[in-house]
């Protein structure tokens, strides 16, 4: 078995990115993993508890015990706030457990720890979901800021753009996201970075560089070390 993730229903596919499982194999240590920061918010299942994750803005390491069947929901960027009832960016660069957000979580968690695989776990999170979807009411024009910025927009466009004053749209941007559509900017840039490398190996750091939309490789190689702390060879290595 191994990572794999899927489409969410129709009912959520608007504001939840995929949804995903992860075992971390039997051995004789706890595996340990670096999450780079991708704009988005999951809801996790670790094995004993759901909590929160992100949004981050640099690397976060995460060590797991053996054989535990990670299971989450990832939010598309800005979407989660709405879901959870809190700020995003309440919860930047941290994890809180669900408990604190929803009142219902401690019955949630129950019921996915007693699902007898990690599909079915997920399966228990998604119908949770797609019945709280009914109550969120998502901020529709940061939602359309993110899709700008995703298609290239400079963050310095968006007011004139959507219509909207420069503070208030920032003000609800960090509310919805978690940060300003300029940190939001280049954590896109660097994930277009890494879904490139993935999809052409053999391609030099200078052409990946350039095609994900860094002015050099030397841009690239900053970024990279300010929000992953790694080189940009390590990272597609």
């Amino acid at each position: 078995m191994r990572y794999q993730e899927w489409l969410p229903p129709e009912a959520l596919a608007a504001t939840v990115q995929c949804v995903w499982t992860s075992p971390v194999g039997w051995s004789t240590r706890p595996r340990h993993a670096w999450i780079l920061p991708d704009g988005c918010m999951d809801i996790v299942w670790t094995g004993t508890a759901l909590q929160v994750a992100g949004p981050d803005t640099g690397p976060v390491r995460v060590s797991l015990p053996e054989g535990t069947a990670v299971v989450g929901v990832r939010f598309a960027p800005g979407q989660a706030a709405g879901f959870l009832g809190a700020p995003a960016s309440a919860i930047t660069d941290s994890r809180v457990a669900l408990a604190e957000l929803w009142p219902e979580a401690p019955s949630l968690q129950e019921r996915v720890g007693e699902a007898p695989t990690p599909g079915a776990a997920a399966a228990v999170l998604v119908k949770a979901l797609v019945a709280r979807r009914r109550e969120v009411e998502p901020d529709l024009l940061v939602a359309e800021a993110v899709e700008l910025i995703a298609a290239g927009t400079s963050p310095g466009a968006l007011s004139a753009t959507l219509g909207l004053g420069e503070r208030q749209l920032r003000r609800r941007f960090i509310a919805a996201v978690g940060y300003p559509p300029a940190v939001l900017r280049r954590i896109l840039r660097l994930q277009s970075f890494l879904n490139l490398a993935e999809a052409t190996p053999n391609a030099g750091l200078a052409a990946l560089a350039a095609g994900a939309g860094y002015a050099d490789q030397a841009h690239l190689g900053r970024e990279a070390r300010t929000l992953t702390g790694m080189t940009p060879a390590t990272l597609v290595a």
